[in-house]
């Protein structure tokens, strides 16, 4: 059940639309005001889709959806564009990317058409090509786990990032292991 903590953590208040828990399949995206929350759960026209609700005092809207229109079967791992106006997210064939090919999408939202910011066949041929937690780094720059190496002896899991339409780099030079789940601070830098 989805809640909203205080910022010393000694308040949680659940997230209840129209008088109901909202119960998640993965992890929310929030507003930094607490107001708007993206989540993905089952109950649309896909296995998982992505759902906003926002609050107008003290109650929350009823759930829209936003991913009524991608052929894919998961839309899930949501993220705020640095503008604020739509969602980057995990839209692919199956739950888990490493599993099975997956792309980043972005959504308005205010729902509509779901375009694919940056897809697995843009990647080198890897051992497994793959778009994970697409995230928006400003200036039109997208950084996103994916493809693992070409070169069995190195490690998997690589953050990378692509510019408008430019081919995909390695954002950082990998010295470590499971470099997973980049998030993009104000200024430009990574967090991983």
């Amino acid at each position: 059940l989805l809640h909203v903590a205080d910022a010393a953590l000694t308040t949680f208040t659940p997230v209840m639309p129209d008088g109901a828990g909202i119960y998640l399949e993965g992890f929310p995206a929030i507003t930094d005001d607490g107001a708007t929350i993206i989540y993905a759960a089952s109950g649309g026209p896909h296995m998982r889709d992505l759902y906003i609700t926002t609050k107008i005092g003290a109650t929350w809207s009823t759930p829209a959806l936003l991913t009524a229109s991608p052929t894919y079967a998961f839309n899930n791992q949501p993220s705020f564009t640095r503008d604020g106006t739509a969602v980057l997210f995990n839209c692919g064939a199956g739950a888990d990317p490493e599993t099975l090919t997956n792309d980043g999408c972005k959504v308005a939202l205010t729902g509509g058409a779901v375009t694919v910011v940056i897809a697995h066949t843009t990647l080198p041929n890897g051992r497994n090509s793959y778009v994970n937690f697409p995230r928006d780094a400003g200036s039109g720059r997208i950084v996103f786990e994916g493809s693992w190496p070409l070169d069995a002896n190195m490690p998997p899991e690589t953050i990378w990032q692509r510019t408008g339409s430019d081919a995909p780099t390695v954002a950082i030079p990998r010295t470590f292991d499971n470099s997973v789940s980049p998030c993009v601070l104000g200024d430009g830098r990574l967090a991983i």
